[in-house]
């Protein structure tokens, strides 16, 4: 809730504050003076309007403020649902986050659900972890048994990053298409090319280990 009289919001527009890229027009109903809203028209220019029937309400703020959408068949993982919320929070406190670019938008709801005590597995953000480098393959005997296994927990949640990334980047390239983006279109389908090589090499690497451990096994049954 604000402290002040004036609306940060409305600081905002007199300031003629300039959005990144185009947008598609939409309304912000700011939390102090209910007749006093933010537009950002097709030019990118934000400016007041005092048409409050055309503000957003919670549930339309709610909408946009969602990072991680569930279209797919794949349920959300936790981390994505935390950050859905935390995203939702932040936007209902300050409506202006969803005039901001949407990586910043990102970047406070991470930062919120680690200050709220969210644990990553293996200790770390998945968003963080470099891009998977294939390594050289190798024998394994019994020893390396644990790993493998290592080895194989890594696998899995590195292609469950990758299909998250991939879903939104499916879902920034239908934006990009109503915004007329054709040019960012095209970097994020090569993106996500590369994206599905990547996942397509730790398959392998997967199936690999698989039949390696299958071997090992059956080595020793014969011992």
């Amino acid at each position: 809730m604000y402290q002040s009289t004036e609306s940060p919001i409305i600081a905002t527009a007199t300031n003629a504050v300039q959005c990144q890229t185009p947008c598609k027009p939409f309304f912000v109903q700011s939390p102090i003076a209910s007749s006093i809203q933010l537009k950002l028209v097709p030019t990118g220019v934000v400016s007041l309007d005092v048409t409050p029937e055309q503000g957003f309400t919670q549930s339309d703020i709610a909408h946009h403020a969602v990072i991680y959408s569930n279209e797919s068949s794949r349920p959300l993982s936790n981390y994505q649902k935390e950050m859905n919320k935390a995203a939702i929070a932040l936007c209902m406190k300050n409506p202006e986050l969803l005039l901001q670019k949407r990586s910043e938008l990102i970047t406070m709801a991470r930062k919120k659900i680690i200050d709220e005590g969210f644990q990553f597995k293996k200790g770390k953000s998945r968003s963080k972890r470099s891009s998977y480098q294939p390594i050289k393959q190798k024998k394994f005997s019994k020893t390396s048994q644990a790993f493998r296994e290592r080895r194989l927990v890594e696998i899995e949640e590195k292609v469950t990053d990758i299909g998250d990334r991939i879903t939104f980047k499916e879902n920034r390239i239908t934006e990009c298409i109503i915004m007329s983006d054709y040019e960012k279109c095209d970097c994020l389908k090569k993106e996500i090319m590369a994206l599905k090589q990547d996942r397509r090499e730790l398959l392998a690497e997967k199936e690999n280990l698989h039949s390696i451990k299958r071997d090992v096994s059956m080595c020793w049954l014969w011992l």
